[in-house]
């Protein structure tokens, strides 16, 4: 079988092992809810796409066997690849993706994307899906097109659209998920990588700091506390998942215009799939935004309901919820920080 050389085309994570060869678009089994693509399909509003896969370069996983390493999809070996692959895991180097959407996000947006291009972890591949902005954030997905493997900028129907579209390019083992005002922690792919490869589960969950609250944003863990029909279990930009979830589990349910990742997380915790606690700080979010206005909170009442929480229960935890929230916005800030201290919450208050 012919060998493939790999190139190196800098040493930033998503530039140090690509191939040009083109992977076969895949045929979803029975058991999976769709096909992974190349590129997305044309749109009448599109502004521009780019990046490595544009140009021909892909990215793909590696495994050892005898002493030679070889590309990887699916599980089965493709075909030896020739260059000098290291990987801080014994035998294997999994491909990640990394999923990025934004919209009018110059300001932080660069911030992201060096946050990713950083990572300590070296076989990344960063899909960027941009909603048709109109601000400079082309200006600087072009700038960074080429440590980009894909992106596109074109009108989409909201963030959970736009994740959809992520997640039907991705071609990882393992996906993550990355907002573009948020930012990764340098080791934060490579200690989820590790978390799931060491104790053979599906998905990870570590820890985010919320740079504005200055709080660290722990999750429910286990799992299994009723907590979880009621608020989201993880910030999701701390959770890495198998491709094999999504695959089986199926993408965003943009019914949901807030909270569709709150209903993801239910939908993959009620199909058993296993997740491990990363007892890591995987990275660091801004902003408080949609997801904790009174209109979030609504549809995570409507999804608890879905999800089979008693009609009731569900209206008295957002009523809760509201008080909750009414008295943290008027009591004094340090009394706030005391009260969350002393009930030990997942939301920890972080020294000045």
């Amino acid at each position: 079988m012919k060998s493939r050389q790999v190139l190196s085309l800098g040493s930033l994570s998503t530039t140090r092992y690509l191939i040009r060869h083109i992977p076969q678009v895949d045929i979803p089994s029975t058991e999976e809810a769709f096909s992974t693509l190349l590129s997305l399909p044309p749109h009448p509003s599109r502004k521009r796409e780019d990046g490595l896969r544009k140009n021909g370069l892909y990215k793909y996983s590696f495994r050892q066997e005898d002493g030679k390493w070889w590309a990887v999809e699916n599980g089965v070996l493709l075909f030896p690849v020739g260059g000098r692959i290291v990987s801080p895991f014994e035998g294997m180097l999994p491909l990640v993706t990394v999923i990025t959407v934004s919209y009018n996000a110059e300001r932080h947006l660069r911030d992201a994307i060096e946050s990713v291009l950083s990572q300590t972890y070296p076989n990344v591949e960063y899909i960027v899906i941009d909603g048709g902005s109109t601000d400079g954030t082309l200006r600087i997905l072009e700038e960074y097109s080429p440590s980009l493997d894909y992106w596109v900028s074109e009108p989409d129907e909201g963030i959970y659209h736009a994740f959809n579209k992520g997640l039907l390019l991705a071609r990882g083992e393992i996906i993550g998920i990355l907002n573009a005002d948020d930012e990764y922690f340098p080791h934060a792919v490579e200690e989820s990588v590790g978390a799931i490869l060491s104790s053979g589960v599906d998905y990870s969950i570590g820890e985010v700091i919320h740079m504005d609250q200055k709080i660290l944003m722990k999750p429910i863990f286990p799992l299994s506390s009723k907590r979880i029909y009621q608020e989201m279990p993880y910030p999701h930009i701390g959770a890495f998942f198998r491709r094999s979830v999504y695959k089986k589990t199926g993408l965003f349910d943009t019914r949901y215009t807030i909270a569709a990742d709150h209903d993801m997380a239910l939908r993959i915790i009620e199909r058993g799939f296993l997740p491990v606690y990363a007892k890591r700080v995987i990275g660091k979010v801004r902003g408080g935004g949609i997801s904790d206005s009174i209109g979030a909170n609504e549809e995570f009442m409507s999804i608890a309901i879905a999800h089979g929480k008693p009609r009731w229960k569900a209206y008295l935890s957002f009523a809760l919820q509201l008080v909750k929230g009414g008295i943290q916005r008027i009591l004094p800030g340090f009394l706030v920080k005391c009260i969350k201290r002393m009930k030990k919450s997942r939301f920890e208050m972080l020294l000045p």
